[in-house]
């Protein structure tokens, strides 16, 4: 069973969150613009990391506009002290990967792009001794949709259940809606079924990670 203890909504401030020890990692949809990252947060995550925005953006504009593989980008702080250990950087319908394997926008969503992104997403920021995870923004344009919360909903169970290190995962006032997939899991334990390793292809270099995963 998936404890929906283990969610929740956090309708606040990244830094808020880290000073309470509440986040040590955080998952954000990785494009600038009209964006938590681009609007809200990227200040708040670069004095966390430790690192200038300016590498924020041209990591997450390179990888949006110009890469045609599924990639996800994770920093680690280099703050010892800092409470965010470290951030993941997703691929939304917003890059060119994207377009490559679905219609973005006004297509439905292509549920095993958003369903990996997350759980490698988990599985990146565990590796880095994460264990509470915010979940920001990845609602989709315009609007959001269902089937975006769906699988966001089952990579987090799929990952909770086989990685008992997670402790909580929680999503900022613009993520992902939770609450419906987990009470589905919760009450149907039985449709969760077990992951399906992707292809992957991972790169460190001067601490930034740049794992590539294959859907096609």
């Amino acid at each position: 069973m998936v404890a929906t203890s283990a969610f929740g909504i956090a309708d606040t401030a990244i830094f808020r969150l880290c000073a309470t020890g509440d986040a040590d990692g955080l998952i954000i949809e990785g494009s600038w613009g009209f964006s938590d990252l681009g609007g809200y947060y990227c200040n708040e995550i670069a004095d966390l990391l430790g690192v200038d925005k300016n590498l924020i953006r041209k990591l997450c504009d390179d990888n949006t506009y110009r890469n045609e593989q599924v990639t996800l980008i994770a920093l680690p702080s280099a703050i010892p002290e800092s409470n965010l250990k470290a951030v993941a950087f997703v691929p939304t319908e917003l890059g060119r990967a994207y377009t490559i394997l679905a219609e973005p926008f006004f297509g439905k969503p292509y549920r095993d792009f958003y369903y990996n992104v997350i759980y490698e997403a988990l599985k990146l920021l565990t590796e880095f001794g994460c264990t509470a995870i915010a979940i920001a923004g990845l609602r989709g344009a315009p609007a959001g949709h269902k089937d975006i919360n769906n699988c966001v909903a089952e990579a987090v169970a799929h990952f909770a259940i086989e990685h008992r290190t997670l402790r909580c995962v929680f999503t900022m006032g613009s993520g992902p809606d939770l609450s419906n997939g987990v009470r589905f899991f919760n009450d149907h334990p039985e449709s969760i079924g077990r992951h399906r390793e992707v292809r992957r292809k991972m790169l460190v270099e001067d601490r930034i990670t740049k794992l590539t995963i294959d859907l096609r």
